[in-house]
């Protein structure tokens, strides 16, 4: 990433702050109430804190013809055996994983697929919710019983498929329930997915959108920008989604500006609930207006409560861990956003392992989903 880091409205909101203005997680996610919408709490110093140094993309293969999407837990019980024996022997890395494409000269690199081309597929690999049977996010969502009265805990590992090393670290060492979230850049994209997914995982893709400082700040050649027409917008929307039709849904990467504007985002949130899926509000801005447009158009959403990795140390991921499991125990649910690091993929796995005795329970980021239906 170069250029400028963009400056938030706080670089630190404590836990009390938002404990009383964000509402609990009701019994079922689809009563629950719209939170307001804070930035997340321990924000990192800029949405450029959470992004490793640009690195070189390989080539961008067109998107492959969609296929039925099994149910996750399916494809785990019938592949896993079969994943782990094919899977790719990782590569030596010599830079850390992104949350996105780092720069505009990285972006360069990427080849995207002609805008004919992604229409097409698009249509195929995004399945609308209206179709009769389940909508994609349930489809392939990680199961997980709605009556477990515990604190639900979520994590989502985001920034993988552009690190062979660290991706595969995620899937191999993280428990099934956290939540891997992949950019949209990844030249092997689908290979990622499915190993992920035979491995349990639910699967997230990032969603590209523009930042308060762009371009100082650039999230790549298909990233929605204010500059751009809705139909502009939601083309290289239907390019994300066309990269797969195995995720839950998307996952905001950046977006301070685009997310806190209700013209730009409702378009793209309409489109999302139609075509079935969930989104993840990021909360990378001092403002998001996700909550109020999500409600309007009964899109399932969840929100980022606490960016665990902004200083990629072990005592500093231990104790935003300690916090997210305090948040968890005062509103029932707490959601974190990390990237795929050697140490967080380390602290993460060991502070997985500890939930069971404190009677926490680790649940994918679809347990914590919510809808606008009152």
């Amino acid at each position: 990433m170069t250029g400028a880091a963009e400056a938030p409205a706080t670089t630190e909101t404590p836990a009390a702050s938002t404990a009383t203005a964000e509402p609990a997680l009701p019994t079922t996610a689809e009563a629950m109430v719209p939170p307001p919408t804070p930035v997340a709490e321990s924000e990192p110093a800029a949405e450029t804190a959470l992004l490793a140094p640009a690195i070189p993309l390989p080539r961008l293969k067109p998107p492959p013809p969609a296929a039925a999407a099994p149910s996750l837990a399916a494809t785990a019980e019938s592949t896993a055996a079969a994943a782990t024996a094919e899977a790719t022997p990782p590569t030596a890395a010599t830079a850390s994983p992104g949350a996105s494409l780092g720069s505009a000269a990285t972006a360069s690199a990427v080849t995207a697929p002609a805008a004919t081309e992604t229409t097409q597929t698009a249509s195929a690999a995004a399945p609308a919710a209206s179709n009769g049977g389940e909508p994609p996010w349930k489809r392939n969502s990680r199961p997980f019983p709605v009556d477990d009265p515990r604190p639900r805990v979520s994590l989502v590992i985001s920034g993988l498929g552009l690190t062979a090393t660290q991706t595969q670290a995620a899937i191999d060492q993280l428990p099934p329930e956290i939540t891997l979230g992949f950019s949209p850049y990844s030249g092997d994209l689908e290979d990622w997915i499915a190993k992920a997914r035979a491995a349990g995982h639910e699967v997230l893709i990032e969603l590209p959108m523009e930042p308060l400082n762009y371009p100082a700040d650039d999230p790549g050649p298909q990233a929605l920008l204010a500059s751009l027409s809705p139909a502009e917008n939601l083309k290289r929307l239907d390019w994300v989604l066309a990269r797969s039709n195995q995720m839950i849904g998307l996952v905001a990467n950046m977006g301070s500006r685009f997310q806190a504007n209700a013209r730009l985002i409702r378009p793209i949130l309409t489109r999302l609930a139609e075509k079935g899926y969930l989104y993840v509000d990021n909360r990378s801005g001092p403002t998001s207006v996700i909550s109020e447009v999500a409600a309007s158009v009964d899109l399932p959403w969840t929100y980022n409560t606490r960016f665990i990795d902004a200083e990629a140390t072990r005592v500093s991921i231990d104790g935003r861990l300690q916090q997210l499991e305090r948040t968890a125990r005062e509103k029932g649910f707490a959601l974190g956003l990390a990237q795929g690091y050697p140490v967080t993929i380390e602290r993460v796995a060991a502070w997985a392992k500890s939930l069971e005795v404190k009677g926490l329970a680790l649940a994918p980021a679809s347990a914590l989903a919510k809808t606008g239906a009152q």
